[in-house]
């Protein structure tokens, strides 16, 4: 083979030289540096969106603070809205309470005057009823018809005793 003879090592040794000179050039400026652009684009990219996603975050952040503290004042308005329908609706309660209470106590003493009137009619008339009763049953007993002053005397004190 000869690769391997000695006499050829040396222009073998000059060729390898030529050749890796020559391709290292070609490397170094034709084929790497759009290679190097290209990563280099491709980081600054990176480099960009890591920056825009950080924004992003940040203002989504800022965000959810801002409707966290609008969620916190919305329930604390609806919570200070409830406790102010609640002691409207308290005092509305005991106003209506009140209302009913001296509906139902005029209601209560007019019943209470009807009753008045009625047994006070109702002993009027038992009164009379009675003037009637003793009245007949005097005449019947006694054959003598006693006079209206004699039966209001005995009525009056049979009232009296009875009270």
């Amino acid at each position: 083979m000869p690769q391997l003879d000695p006499t050829w090592f040396l222009s073998q040794l000059v060729w390898l030289v030529i050749m890796f000179s020559l391709l290292y050039v070609l490397m170094s400026k034709v084929a790497l540096p759009p290679i190097t652009e290209v990563l280099e684009e491709r980081q600054h990219r990176v480099e960009e969106d890591i920056k825009k996603a950080g924004e992003l975050k940040s203002a989504a952040e800022a965000a959810l603070r801002t409707y966290e503290e609008a969620l916190a004042g919305a329930n604390k308005e609806a919570k200070k809205i409830i406790a102010e329908a609640k002691d409207e609706m308290a005092e509305l309660a005991a106003s209506k309470d009140k209302e009913l209470t001296a509906k139902l106590a005029q209601r209560v003493k007019e019943g209470e005057n009807k009753v008045a009137k009625a047994k006070e009619e109702a002993l009027k008339e038992v009164r009379t009823i009675s003037e009637g009763v003793v009245s007949s049953m005097v005449e019947k007993l006694c054959g003598v018809k006693p006079s209206k002053e004699d039966i209001d005397k005995a009525l009056d004190a049979a009232l009296k005793e009875q009270a």
